[in-house]
């Protein structure tokens, strides 16, 4: 029999400096600099979809930092004064260079991979997987190609422990299967959440859609057409996907057109508080997207869910949601 005696408030400190602590300072501590980065981990992508902002740039022949490079900046950034939190890693296919992932991701306390999900997972528990999903298979794969969508169905399915999203952008094409998407994606179970975000158009790209494709062009919704989509996806959050259907519930209202000029623009919590990096190492402003970002019909959930994980009502509603735990 084990006789040793446990100090009780000792026993209990992890969950007060490590879960309570750190969400009560969120509320009255503003977000630091340099709390984002994300890095272009390469120009090259094994796909072309129709919709890529990053394709909208003409990357032939772009210059690629080399792994010792990128090191050697990540590594001179983190020891500066201002380190960055958190890195997202993203492209092209982040994953065409993973092992500049697998030692740079080292120097960030948080890490997440964004990636088309067709190249297999490699197993970092540590990083959080942001896999784009268009809709259904018969959506994704018209937007992406044919076969795309079953190769991320196996992949995110053989390897277990891993975190792993579903990053599904929503547009003219595919925003009817809002609800076989959940359903489907639900049922398996190496999936933490769905995150829904709006196509952001690019600065230029804006006659209309074509019959029998699914250009680049055309596919944005209007506000009204998103506060309506808006409304359902709260109404599913309220319902049988609470907690499936990620990003704090306060985020949809902060997206609708009455509310979104808090959260985009000026106030973007990106553009305060991040820096986008492309594949040399150079600064992209304002943002991943770049100098084409239609910023005032931003549709990225990032600014948004941002705002509402550090609004007091929900971080009180996380503090009860670990009481309860």
């Amino acid at each position: 029999m084990d006789n040793t005696i446990v100090n009780p408030s000792k026993a209990n400190h992890p969950f007060w400096r490590g879960k309570i602590l750190p969400r009560l300072v969120l509320m009255a501590a503003p977000l630091p600099k340099n709390t984002f980065c994300s890095i272009d981990v390469t120009t090259k992508c094994n796909l072309r979809c129709g919709h890529c902002y990053f394709f909208s740039y003409d990357q032939e022949g772009k210059k690629e930092l080399g792994d010792e490079e990128w090191l050697k900046k990540i590594e001179a950034m983190q020891k500066g004064k201002k380190p960055f939190y958190s890195c997202t890693w993203v492209g092209g296919e982040p994953l065409l260079r993973r092992e500049l992932i697998e030692k740079g991701r080292r120097f960030f306390r948080a890490n997440r991979v964004v990636t088309n999900g067709t190249l297999p997972l490699p197993f970092w528990p540590d990083v959080e997987f942001h896999v784009s999903v268009d809709g259904t298979e018969e959506y994704h794969d018209s937007i992406r190609g044919k076969g795309t969508y079953a190769k991320i169905k196996k992949n995110v399915s053989s390897i277990k422990g891993l975190n792993v999203a579903i990053a599904c952008c929503l547009n003219r094409a595919n925003v009817d299967c809002i609800d076989a998407l959940l359903d489907e994606w639900s049922r398996i179970p190496n999936i933490r959440h769905v995150l829904f975000d709006f196509f952001t158009p690019i600065i230029g790209d804006d006659p209309p859609v074509k019959k029998g494709t699914v250009p680049s062009v055309g596919l944005w919704l209007t506000f009204e057409e998103r506060d309506r989509i808006l409304e359902k996806l709260s109404d599913l959050k309220r319902g049988r996907y609470r907690e499936f259907i990620g990003a704090p519930p306060m985020t949809f209202n902060l997206m609708r057109s009455g509310e979104r000029h808090k959260s985009i623009g000026k106030n973007c919590v990106f553009v305060k508080h991040g820096t986008a990096f492309d594949a040399e190492g150079n600064v992209k402003k304002p943002c991943v997207i770049g100098p084409k970002a239609d910023c005032d019909r931003c549709g990225c959930i990032v600014p948004f869910s941002v705002r509402a994980w550090k609004h007091p009502s929900n971080l009180l509603r996380e503090i009860l949601q670990e009481f309860k735990k």
